[in-house]
């Protein structure tokens, strides 16, 4: 769908439904930075202004995928230290802009490597980079 119909579904659901207006405000908080992203890009016309809807856990699993080493590396330049959420969004906006990643969906992923990578500290699968060693 572009992310047009999809702003307009949303504000037709806000005009409906006023017990969700503010989970659809941030919905639509969400679509527009995603179109903020398109355009820093000029890939709306590449892309027809195309947006899929992805469960949150997918959206979390591809966070862990693609940023677990950028949340290892920055906990090792921290003294081994737990990495602040601003810093982590910031790395991962810097070494993964093709992503087309909002604040929202890296703080939620976030979240889970943060918390899979001090489990994995606790059993020694990180290595001196503070990448998974397994």
């Amino acid at each position: 769908m572009t992310s047009d119909l999809l702003q307009r579904a949303l504000e037709m659901l806000k005009t409906h439904d006023v017990k969700s207006s503010q989970e659809v405000d941030a919905a639509l908080a969400e679509l527009h930075e995603v179109q903020k992203l398109y355009e820093r890009d000029g890939d709306r016309q590449l892309c027809k202004d195309a947006v899929y809807v992805v469960p949150a856990l997918t959206v979390i699993d591809l966070i862990n995928i693609i940023a677990y080493d950028d949340y290892g590396e920055l906990y090792r330049a921290a003294g081994n230290k737990p990495v602040v959420l601003s810093d982590f969004v910031s790395r991962v906006r810097r070494t993964h802009s093709e992503m087309y990643l909002t604040d929202t969906m890296i703080a939620d992923g976030y979240y889970f490597v943060s918390d899979l990578f001090q489990d994995n500290e606790l059993i020694a699968a990180n290595d001196a980079q503070g990448h998974f060693a397994g």
